[in-house]
């Protein structure tokens, strides 16, 4: 038996997830054209294999896993240079994952707050 979409909505959730197509939330949908180029580009994966290079222990104070993502120190979002060594630091997994979704968490916030 399917089951209906969590949003109030007659249609059916997807396979494997609690939402229709209509409401499925994906970050990529919703990611700048422009920054998703940046991250597809030659200069990001030879800036990036650098970094990572560079810094193989996470950014993070304390932590002592190996570095596997590449931050911006700025993000993309709010001005942040895509290629510049100065604005790159290397994080683990856990880290840069966190990081991205408190300033995903903090766009939001600021977006809902404009008149």
């Amino acid at each position: 038996m399917l089951r209906r979409c969590c949003i109030i909505c007659p249609e059916d959730a997807l396979p494997g997830t609690s939402r229709c197509q209509k409401h499925t939330r994906s970050n990529w949908g919703t990611f700048n054209p422009e920054h998703a180029a940046v991250y597809k580009s030659q200069p990001w994966k030879d800036v990036r294999a650098r970094v990572l290079r560079e810094e193989p222990v996470c950014a993070e104070e304390g932590c002592q896993e190996r570095s596997t993502s590449v931050d911006h120190v700025v993000s993309l979002a709010d001005g942040g240079e895509p290629y510049a060594r100065s604005n790159l630091r290397g994080m683990c997994f856990a880290h840069h994952k966190r990081r991205s979704s408190q300033q995903g968490a903090e766009a939001r916030k600021r977006k809902r707050s404009e008149p």
